[in-house]
């Protein structure tokens, strides 16, 4: 007559219900912290795609019609850092659908050199958690 009496069943559950509790509380920080991190390299896509439309737009129209810090307008794009709201594109804010707590973007510094018939633009991100995204576009200038 083996088997298992109503005692040893209870035990079973209860070890079961504390094992089971030990491991949540981990488990759950577990998913938080990727769900932070999840959320931190979706902004940075977004900025990076940021950062690629704002070359083809040079690359598009040499000449900037303005690059300073926290702007740059160029082909009758202008992008902007308003410290309330954000990026922006033609006043309107770039990152929307991304969850802007985990990442947000301090300054956006633009210069640009001239060198010949070369003009070179540097734009960089910098944001709060101390990153640097930055991209260099070279284009050439037709002489007048």
């Amino acid at each position: 007559m083996g088997g298992f009496t109503l005692l040893e069943l209870i035990i079973v559950l209860v070890l079961s219900s504390l094992l089971a509790v030990l491991i949540a509380q981990p488990l759950a920080s577990v998913f938080e912290v990727r769900t932070v991190f999840q959320d931190e390299v979706t902004a940075k896509e977004e900025l990076n795609y940021t950062l690629q439309r704002m070359s083809r737009r040079i690359m598009e129209h040499p000449e900037a019609d303005e690059c300073d810090e926290n702007l740059l307008d160029v082909g009758g794009d202008e992008w902007s850092l308003d410290p309330d709201d954000g990026l922006q594109l033609n006043e309107a804010r770039v990152m929307d659908d991304v969850d802007t707590q985990a990442l947000q973007v301090e300054t956006l510094s633009c210069d640009d050199h001239k060198i010949g018939n070369i003009r070179l633009y540097e734009l960089e991100f910098a944001l709060n958690n101390g990153d640097r995204m930055s991209t260099v576009v070279g284009t050439r200038v037709e002489p007048r």
